[in-house]
């Protein structure tokens, strides 16, 4: 991974290790470095969740979704990977992405529908979903395994007990998350 980008990753970790200021901001600084890296990044989104539990299936949703958004982008990989996170990872030593995003419903005592990037040093102290592996163990697991960087968008829910469909204001926040990662995602690759 080239030394800039492995800095930056770095210096936006040690600045916002849990940081309610704009994850788009830190997002698109992570997809955009300067100076530009060698090669185009490649980016695993990994969407986590048990969409039986209400708003606990966002992070699956949203993946669903953007696997259609993002279809032929060739520097993007994005798996629904339900409540077995870990059943992917072969998936996504194959692809060899410089990042791993993880997207899950996490409990970080904010408003329903707050997003908020977190660092792998801080995912151990946020209550997540109905996984089977810890996000912990996960994304220690990845980033060393893998060699990139981790990150997790988290979205406070409002609802997880048993049913389907997702609130209003996660629904809101789900909106905005899959149009500002699109976004982000789409620039600087052709089509």
């Amino acid at each position: 991974m080239p030394r800039s980008i492995n800095r930056l990753s770095r210096s936006i970790m040690e600045m916002h290790p849990m940081s309610n200021e704009s994850w788009k901001d830190l997002f698109h600084k992570i997809l955009h470095p300067t100076p530009p890296p060698d090669h185009p990044l490649k980016t695993a989104i990994v969407g986590i969740g048990n969409g039986m539990y209400r708003d606990d299936g966002v992070g699956e949703r949203i993946a669903t979704r953007l696997s259609a958004r993002l279809a032929g982008c060739d520097t993007v990989q994005v798996i629904a990977a339900g409540v077995a996170p870990e059943n992917c990872t072969g998936l996504l030593r194959r692809f060899e992405p410089d990042w791993v995003i993880l997207i899950d419903s996490a409990n970080f005592d904010a408003l329903p529908g707050t997003v908020r990037w977190i660092v792998p040093e801080d995912i151990e102290g946020i209550s997540a979903s109905t996984h089977t592996l810890p996000l912990s163990l996960l994304a220690n697991y990845l980033e060393t395994s893998l060699h990139c960087h981790i990150g997790l968008l988290a979205i406070q829910p409002l609802d997880v007990s048993s049913g389907e469909g997702i609130s209003l204001p996660v629904q809101i926040a789900a909106d905005a998350l899959i149009e500002a990662l699109v976004e982000a995602l789409h620039q600087g690759t052709p089509g």
